[in-house]
């Protein structure tokens, strides 16, 4: 059924406003292009005819599902009217604008969820894994999937691209293979039939060349399997550019999938396996392209060899067989024309795969820069391997297998919404796994495939792989962020924009940033472990709030040398001779008070800045990670030097009580027993950490006694923190003590008398 709707009606998933009897109703679709419906109307009594204007919304079945098309174009006679329309995901041209969209480091899917996020009417679907960035500025939604310059979806990340109604699919390659077999060359082309064969490109013998002109042994050559179909031996010389002697490479070359070869040997054996890359993606096939009018052969003889065709779509897979040769090509269904009105396919035009390997011959010469094709997508045939796996253990399982009457057997659940959602073929000539159907909706989009010859996996996602089945090479990561040299033992990771970032060798540990190395651990041949580290201005600093000092006015690094008797060496770092003053006031080797003066082996770790207040100067160590956990080291003048902690109070206490730091010595009055009596022991449990303590102080609870037995410790943030001063609170236990005793003292006399 055909149905109308009126421009202003946007509501698609109830009834057209009217239901429309056309004479001709044609949808008609090509590959990475323009598709477009056209519908014939007559001029009826009941008035249908005048629903169809520009802008109303026709929903007509095509080959893939009920669709919607809105007219664009309308032309009115006396016999009746004629509307052109196109598929409804095109209004993304006028209502989802993409003032400064930027998918960066994204994934087909991924990029095309930023992509429509503008309009939520909008969605896109795509397999696509390669990862790329584009940036759209000022572009509607329709020109930046496949606008005409560089930045666009289909240039930066490929694919074919499938419209489903508001949703627009975009996969490394639509439609599927049906086996669906055609024979072609057999009689002239007439009675709706066309065939184009051209073997201008065929070749069957190829003379390799490698990089910098490198030829195979006495200038050999590589010959087709099928040299001997054609009256002629077809040859051309190719240059491989991804095949180079080991004098013509680059560093990186290994790791970006060229082939490096060290002997000729070699060399001749990598050449031979480029040239059957090219035969196995058929250099030695013509190209055909194959144009049939369904109607017009349904009545003649050879209908038979095209019925096959009609259960084809757009982008399935076509196995075309040259008659006279016997040889086999596969071709694409590049265009198709379907009858809405019949719901049958009406045209079919069939031709080469979109992707050639010799597209630029020239000369004779072709070069194949590597295994990547220009959208990003794999070359699967120049990548030959071999997985050896547990082949004992499956020799004893089909000792014991059981023979069946069957020769493939299919499992699926066709319940999108089932958790077991999926389909599984096994058969005699391998295995097939699949999560998802295919855009149009009529099959699995078989993912995996495993037969006698090997596997084809398009995604591995979990699971182990054994060591013993990786030797050699270069892992990387699916975004270039981490990359593992097995040869050469490393293992590096990169920033966004391809600059290493952390580097570990054999012989050491650095951390890199901006080209420059901040940190460095290694080894020597001596077997003397390396420390360096340093700032990406090329000077280490010391902090004070804002302040930074150079590292030459307070540190000197020199080596410590173990002794002949002892192993290795390290190098330290040392503070010496100079001093620091926290109050910022002397820089040097002066002793004045508030500085640390003459001080060996100071390791620090962090950021330190000088915190104050009106009695002490604190040095502040902020910890890397930016949390609240801080090495505080307090300095009084003549009194002591404290290191605290912020979670649970730890102290290292160097006090001075000389006489000839000390003024106005006497005997006190101070009564400490109350003081002390008033001191309530608690138990409690750190928030970090969570250890449990059975006997212990609070510190405000302490400063409400005497506020002397506390320090108000500054933070980093402004806030204070209260710390327990037990240096201070001993002087009063001993007091307390001894008024005790002069009490016990005084009770037994008066028991005496």
């Amino acid at each position: 059924m055909i149905q109308i709707y009126s421009p202003a009606n946007t509501d698609y998933t109830k009834n057209g406003d009217m239901t429309l009897m056309a004479t001709r109703c044609d949808v008609h679709a090509v590959l990475n292009g323009a598709w477009e419906l056209e519908l014939s109307h007559p001029i009826d009594a009941d008035g249908r005819w005048k629903y169809i204007e520009g802008g109303a919304v026709i929903s007509a079945p095509s080959f893939n599902g009920d669709q919607l098309f809105r007219i664009k174009e309308t032309d009115k006679d006396d016999s009746g009217v004629t509307a052109t329309a196109e598929p409804i995901f095109m209004d993304a041209r006028d209502d989802c604008f993409l003032v400064d969209v930027r998918p960066t480091d994204k994934t087909g899917q991924q990029a095309l969820d930023i992509m429509t996020a503008p309009n939520s009417k909008y969605t896109g679907s795509s397999n696509i894994t390669k990862i790329a960035t584009a940036y759209y500025q000022f572009k509607n939604l329709i020109e930046a999937i496949n606008g005409n310059d560089d930045n666009s979806f289909v240039k930066r990340w490929g694919g074919e691209i499938y419209f489903n109604n508001y949703q627009v699919i975009i996969n490394n390659q639509v439609g599927g293979d049906y086996g669906v077999s055609v024979l072609y060359g057999k009689n002239a082309s007439k009675n709706g039939v066309s065939e184009t064969i051209d073997t201008s490109d065929i070749i069957t013998r190829i003379y390799p060349k490698a990089y910098n002109g490198y030829t195979m042994t006495n200038n050999g050559y590589v010959d087709s399997p099928l040299i001997n179909t054609y009256p002629v031996i077809k040859a051309r010389t190719i240059t491989f550019d991804n095949v180079k002697m080991r004098e013509d490479a680059n560093e990186d070359d290994e790791e970006n999938g060229i082939i490096v070869c060290d002997t000729q040997e070699e060399l001749d054996d990598a050449l031979e396996e480029q040239c059957q890359a090219e035969y196995e993606a058929g250099a030695d096939k013509p190209k055909v392209t194959i144009s049939v009018d369904m109607v017009l052969v349904e009545n003649t003889v050879n209908y038979a060899e095209y019925k096959g065709l009609e259960t084809v779509s757009l982008g399935d897979t076509v196995h075309c067989e040259y008659y006279r040769l016997g040889i086999v090509t596969n071709a694409r269904v590049r265009e198709i024309t379907y009858d809405c009105l019949r719901q049958r396919t009406t045209k079919v035009v069939i031709g080469d795969e979109p992707y050639q390997y010799f597209n630029n011959v020239s000369s004779g010469v072709n070069r194949i820069d590597g295994a990547i094709r220009p959208d990003g997508s794999l070359i699967a045939e120049q990548i030959q391997g071999f997985i050896n796996s547990a082949y004992a253990q499956l020799r004893l399982q089909n000792s014991v297998a059981q023979k069946q009457d069957v020769r493939a057997i299919l499992f699926e659940d066709l319940d999108p919404s089932s958790d077991l959602f999926g389909a599984i073929s096994i058969g005699t000539q391998g295995l097939q796994i699949a999560d998802s159907r295919t855009s149009d909706g009529r099959d699995w989009d078989w993912g995996t495939a495993i037969t006698a010859k090997g596997m084809n996996a398009s995604l591995i996602t979990v699971g182990l792989i054994s060591a013993n089945m990786v030797r050699a090479g270069v892992l990387a990561s699916q975004n270039n962020r981490l990359k593992f040299d097995l040869d050469n033992a490393l293992l590096q990771t990169f920033d966004a924009n391809g600059n290493i970032t952390m580097e570990f060798t054999e012989r050491g540990l650095s951390f890199i940033h901006g080209g420059v190395t901040l940190l460095e651990i290694s080894s020597d041949d001596a077997g003397n472990v390396n420390f360096a580290w340093r700032g990406p201005t090329g000077k280490l600093a010391f902090r004070r709030e804002s302040t930074a000092y150079p590292i030459e006015e307070f540190l000197t690094i020199y080596p410590y040398d173990m002794g002949p008797d002892q192993e290795g060496g390290v190098h330290t770092f040392h503070l010496y001779p100079y001093s620091i003053d926290m109050n910022g006031e002397n820089v040097g080797s002066s002793s004045s008070k508030g500085s640390i003066s003459n001080v060996n082996s100071i390791s620090v770790w962090g950021e330190i800045t000088a915190v104050r207040n009106n009695r002490n100067v604190y040095a502040v160590l902020s910890a890397p990670s930016g949390e609240d956990r801080v090495l505080q080291i307090g300095i009084e003048s003549g009194s002591n030097l404290t290191l605290h902690g912020t979670a649970q109070t730890f102290y290292i206490a160097i006090t001075s009580s000389d006489e000839m730091l000390k003024d106005n010595i006497a005997d006190t009055a101070e009564q400490a027993l109350s003081q002390v009596n008033a001191i309530r022991h608690r138990s409690f449990t750190w928030k970090e950490g969570a250890v449990k303590e059975k006997l212990g102080y609070v510190a405000q609870e302490l400063e409400k006694i005497n506020a002397r037995w506390v320090d108000h410790v500054p933070q980093p943030d402004g806030k204070d923190m209260v710390q327990p001063r037990i240096d201070r609170i001993v002087p009063y236990l001993s007091k307390a003590i001894q008024e005790l005793s002069a009490r016990i003292d005084e009770l037994e006399r008066k028991v005496k008398s």
